[in-house]
């Protein structure tokens, strides 16, 4: 086990290795460091096939919902 000292990435203290939050402010040390590594994306990615699947979806809803419509009428 290390001991070099750390410090907080919110307000920048210097803390105890074994800590786990900050004295001053009170951040998960743990789970700031992982976020700040993790990088998170907030990017979506669209799937064409996925796209397409719900186009026809939409669609055949629409083309049941007329039907409906028609036979109501009658």
């Amino acid at each position: 086990m290390e001991n070099e000292s750390q410090s907080c990435l919110a307000c920048g203290l210097q803390m105890d290795p074994e800590s786990i939050f900050c004295s001053e402010c009170g951040t998960n040390v743990l789970l700031s460091q992982k976020a700040d590594l993790l990088e998170i994306s907030t990017e979506f990615v669209i799937d064409e096939d996925l796209m397409a699947n719900y186009t026809n979806l939409q669609q055949s809803i629409l083309k049941m919902t007329d039907v409906e419509k028609l036979v109501d009428v009658q």
